[in-house]
């Protein structure tokens, strides 16, 4: 169902306020407050949504992602409530607003969830939708868990699925890649880095599983080492012998 005339205003009010965020700072980098020392919320990574559409022929597929192209500008409450970060995307070609909310629970930080509106305009895609309009999203999650005084590192693919959609659109995913954020940054301290980082499970069982590729491939390049050495004294005896 296509949003209420609450959620269109909703979307272009969203808009006016962030646009003062800097439009030429590269897309991927969300540190806020802009240009100041006193940093609440730290955050880096690539971004894609995965769309699928109603035509007269059929669902169509489409994917957007955040680049130079697509970026608008960016923002971050970190001031109420206390309890709550939420970081504003806006996105151009289609029109696009994500909130990602942080949420402190006592000394635990989570991704509590994502949401936002997108306009489908006939005029970008193809085929042209069925219901050209805005249209808002849902995604309850529990994701990037970390204590206050660390980061959170996930460089593998995380997708947020389980979208509450619509009937004409469906956010069939939103990816995060090369992502770590820190919400809830003391700003009593000047900002120097991200805390400690916790690696994401899927990270974690990637790196685990190279180990084992890195140390055979090792173990080869070893065994094809004294093969050579062996194989070159070998040649080397062999001709001393002759020479005798």
């Amino acid at each position: 169902m296509i949003c209420k005339l609450s959620s269109v205003i909703c979307l272009l009010v969203s808009i006016s306020v962030i646009t003062h965020a800097d439009d030429v700072k590269r897309p991927h980098d969300f540190t806020w407050p802009l240009e100041t020392d006193d940093t609440c919320f730290a955050a880096t990574f690539d971004l894609k949504l995965n769309l699928q559409y109603k035509t007269e022929k059929g669902n169509s597929p489409a994917t957007f992602a955040l680049n130079d192209t697509t970026y608008q500008s960016y923002s971050v409450t970190c001031d109420e409530p206390d309890n709550i970060h939420q970081l504003i995307i806006s996105m151009l070609n289609p029109y696009t607003n994500l909130i990602f909310k942080f949420q402190l629970n006592d000394t635990s930080v989570t991704l509590a969830e994502v949401y936002g509106y997108l306009y489908i305009d006939d005029k970008i895609l193809s085929p042209a939708p069925i219901a050209p309009g805005l249209y808002s999203f849902t995604a309850p999650q529990q994701l990037f868990e970390a204590s206050r005084d660390k980061s959170f590192q996930c460089n593998t693919k995380t997708k947020i699925e389980n979208i509450l959609n619509n009937d004409n659109v469906t956010i069939t995913s939103i990816d995060l890649e090369n992502l770590r954020v820190q919400a809830f940054y003391d700003r009593t301290h000047r900002f120097s880095g991200y805390g400690d980082a916790v690696s994401c499970n899927a990270d974690i069982e990637k790196n685990s599983n190279l180990i084992p590729i890195i140390v055979g491939a090792c173990l080869a390049v070893l065994i094809v080492i004294v093969l050579v050495a062996y194989l070159i004294g070998r040649r080397r005896s062999r001709a001393g012998y002759e020479t005798v």
